[in-house]
């Protein structure tokens, strides 16, 4: 037996067709959604994972509050970084400098959960 006090999963969208763009058909989001309610209602500590990207940037704060409507209490945010699978697609996932400054601006502002 394990004793399991928390776990991190990724949620890189707040629908399906964002999704898919993001992650691919390896999963869909529902899978993720349930699995996530599941452990919260088993009083396990989730925090998501998001890796902000072109294809997910303008959802970030959709993302947010759905893991706040699943009882998540804490996000993890992180900017794409061109290493492993994403050297390939670097030019359609990376973000451009002036997104990542009013995203964190905003961000800022809504500021009332953890975000790490």
């Amino acid at each position: 037996t394990y004793n399991i006090s928390s776990i991190h999963i990724s949620l890189d969208a707040p629908n399906e067709r964002i999704y898919v763009k993001q992650r691919g058909d390896t999963t869909s989001l529902k899978e993720v959604t349930n699995g996530i309610r599941l452990l919260v209602k088993n009083n396990v500590n989730v925090t998501t994972k998001t890796v902000i990207t072109n294809f997910n940037k303008d959802y970030i704060m959709d993302i947010i509050d759905l893991s706040i409507k699943l009882g998540v209490k804490k996000i993890s945010l992180a900017w794409f970084k061109p290493i492993g699978r994403g050297e390939k697609n670097n030019s359609n996932l990376e973000i451009d400098k002036e997104s990542v400054i009013e995203l964190t601006k905003t961000m800022h502002k809504r500021r009332k959960y953890e975000i790490i």
